[in-house]
């Protein structure tokens, strides 16, 4: 199965939920599409967590790998696409994690890989021009939060994910992941007005 330049013309147009329906099908062309449209997001999601790039990519592959072949029970009911797909990326990222090391270094790397996360909003801040003091506030107030707080508000911030697909992703409940943001907003807001 190949990954074709062409698939943009023939599937620019068709909703992620066709393309799953299609895929359940066989068509190889609009397994391409979902790959090709969810690609950067997973990857850039992966790496938030993970500093190994070959670690991101071949869990990305496995995640398709394994689409592709029980399309017709992993594909069956979903509602949105793109949280099915995080949510399958983390899962396996994680258990890949188990298989490779003791719990003590994983939560070693974990968390300080999530300094990876303070980048990605250091750089919405920069394409929005504020100054280089609201950076490092920023930087503070998101190293104040707790790690589950930090994921919740960078799956809202970063990956654009409603309550309900952020709560489907961390495998907690909606009200669970309200509770985060806003504590989370709570800390960021306090943590920047208590210094500047």
């Amino acid at each position: 199965m190949l990954i074709r330049d062409n698939n943009r013309k023939a599937y620019g147009d068709t909703s992620d939920l066709e393309l799953c329906r299609l895929t359940r099908w066989g068509d190889e062309d609009a397994f391409s599409e979902l790959f090709r449209r969810h690609y950067n997001a997973l990857y850039q999601y992966g790496m938030s967590f993970y500093s190994s790039k070959a670690f991101v990519k071949d869990c990305i592959q496995t995640l398709f790998l394994r689409l592709w072949r029980k399309k017709e029970y992993y594909l069956r009911d979903i509602q949105s696409p793109r949280a099915y797909l995080l949510v399958s990326l983390r899962r396996i990222m994680l258990r890949d994690k188990k298989k490779r090391s003791a719990r003590k270094e994983r939560n070693r790397e974990y968390a300080s890989d999530f300094s990876k996360i303070s980048h990605a909003v250091e750089q919405s801040i920069i394409d929005r021009e504020i100054t280089e003091e609201h950076k490092v506030l920023l930087e503070t107030a998101l190293n104040s939060l707790t790690k589950r707080q930090k994921e919740a508000f960078v799956l809202r911030l970063h990956q654009g994910l409603d309550n309900e697909e952020i709560a489907y992703v961390m495998e907690i409940t909606k009200g669970r992941v309200e509770d985060l943001i806003y504590h989370a907003t709570k800390s960021i807001k306090k943590e920047i007005s208590e210094r500047a």
